[in-house]
C-alpha cells in the first residue's frame, strides 16, 4: 500500500509529461503549412514592390532626360510662349540654336516682335550675312534702329534697310533715311509702304534741307503716324496728313521756318493747331531728363492750358535707344502719352 500513493501522483505526471512532449516534437517536426503560405507571399508582395518602385525611379530619370515635347503643343500657345521671349535678344540666339524646327518657329514668332539694332561693325556685318543666307526672313522685320558708327559699312548698312522693306518702325539719320529709304530719282515710289513710326536722329541742317527737297521724302512722310524727332529742328513746311503723335525734347526746339529758339509748349500747341499740315494730330509728347524728386522711374503730367501735350520725364541714364525699344515692345512714351 506504501506505493500506491506515489504511482497515483507519478503516473499521471508521467502520462502529462510525454504527451506533452509528443506534441512538441510534432510541432517541430510539421510546421505550419498555412504560416509558411502567408509568410512567402509577403516576401512576394515585398518584391513586387521593390520592382515597381525600380521602375519607377527609372522612368522618372528617363523623362528628366528627355526634353519637353514642346511641338506637340497647339501651335497658338506655342507661339505665344516664345513671344515672351521678345525682350531678351539673348532668349532669341539660344532658341534658333536648339533645332531646326524650333529655329523656323522663333523666326517667324519673334522677328516681327524683336526690336532690332544695327549699331557697331559686328551688328553690321552679322545681320547683312543673315540676310544674304535667308532672305526670305527680312520681311519679318519689323523694328530696326539704324547708326552704323564706323564709314565704311555704311553702304553694308544701307543695303540692309533697302531689304527690310515690311518695317513698322524705324530709328535713323536722315543721311540714313535719305539713302535706304527714299531716293532723289523723280518718279521712285517708297519701298517701305509699312512704316509708320519714325524716330528721326539728330539731322543736321544741311541733311533736312537735302531731306525736304526730295519728293519721295515727302511721300515717306505724309503715312508717318508717329514721328519722333531728336534734335534741335522741327519740320513747319512739311504735311503729316496721318500723324497721330509727335515728340521732340523739351526747351530743346527751334522752328524750321523760323530759326529760333522758342517755348516748347507754345511750339506744341502751335502745332496741335495747325490743322492744315497736321489734321489728325492727337497729341504731342514733349521728353526731358528728370532731374529732381530722385532719378528713378519716370513721371508723364500734362500741360495744364493744353491737355493733349503731355510732358515725359526720364532717369538722366535713360538713352535714346531704350525709349525706342520701349515704343517698339508696346510700352513707351507712344502708348503712354495717347490721349
Amino acid at each position: 500500500m506504501r506505493w500506491v500513493l506515489p504511482c497515483i501522483v507519478i503516473i499521471p505526471l508521467a502520462f502529462t509529461f510525454l504527451i506533452s512532449h509528443i506534441t512538441t516534437a510534432h510541432t517541430s517536426i510539421y510546421p505550419d503549412i498555412g504560416n509558411t503560405d502567408a509568410r512567402l507571399e509577403r516576401l512576394e508582395r515585398a518584391r513586387r514592390r521593390r520592382i515597381v518602385q525600380q521602375e519607377l525611379k527609372e522612368r522618372q530619370r528617363r523623362f528628366a532626360l528627355r526634353p519637353f515635347p514642346f511641338h506637340k503643343l497647339p501651335a497658338e500657345l506655342r507661339v505665344m510662349i516664345i513671344e515672351n521671349c521678345a525682350e531678351w535678344p539673348d532668349a532669341f540666339s539660344a532658341l534658333v540654336r536648339v533645332s531646326k524646327p524650333m529655329q523656323v518657329l522663333a523666326y517667324q514668332a519673334l522677328l516681327p516682335l524683336l526690336p532690332i539694332r544695327i549699331i557697331d561693325a559686328h551688328h553690321v556685318v552679322s545681320f547683312d550675312y543673315f540676310l544674304e543666307q535667308k532672305p526670305s526672313l527680312a520681311g519679318l522685320v519689323h523694328h530696326l534702329w539704324m547708326t552704323p558708327l564706323h564709314e565704311d559699312y555704311y553702304s553694308m548698312a544701307v543695303r540692309i534697310l533697302r531689304r527690310c522693306t515690311n518695317i513698322v518702325s524705324l530709328a535713323c539719320a536722315g543721311r540714313m533715311l535719305q539713302d535706304g529709304v527714299t531716293s532723289a530719282f523723280r518718279g521712285y515710289q517708297i519701298q517701305h509702304t509699312q512704316c509708320h513710326q519714325l524716330t528721326l536722329l539728330y539731322t543736321s541742317e544741311k541733311e533736312w534741307f537735302n531731306l525736304l527737297v526730295s519728293p519721295s521724302v515727302n511721300q515717306f512722310f505724309r503715312q508717318l503716324t508717329h514721328l519722333r524727332l531728336v534734335g534741335k529742328r522741327t519740320p513747319r513746311t512739311v504735311s503729316f496728313p496721318k500723324l497721330a503723335q509727335i515728340s521732340f525734347a523739351f526747351n530743346n526746339t527751334t522752328h524750321m521756318d523760323v530759326n529760333s529758339e522758342a517755348n516748347s509748349f507754345n511750339v506744341a500747341s502751335d502745332v496741335l493747331k495747325d490743322q492744315g499740315k497736321y489734321p489728325e494730330l492727337r497729341s504731342v509728347a514733349l521728353v526731358r531728363e528728370r532731374t529732381y524728386l530722385g532719378n528713378t522711374g519716370v513721371r508723364i503730367w500734362k500741360n495744364p492750358t493744353n491737355a493733349r501735350v503731355f510732358v515725359f520725364e526720364i532717369p538722366k541714364q535713360r538713352t535714346e535707344l531704350e525709349l525706342w525699344c520701349d515704343n517698339a515692345l508696346g510700352k513707351g512714351f507712344w502708348q503712354l502719352c495717347r490721349v
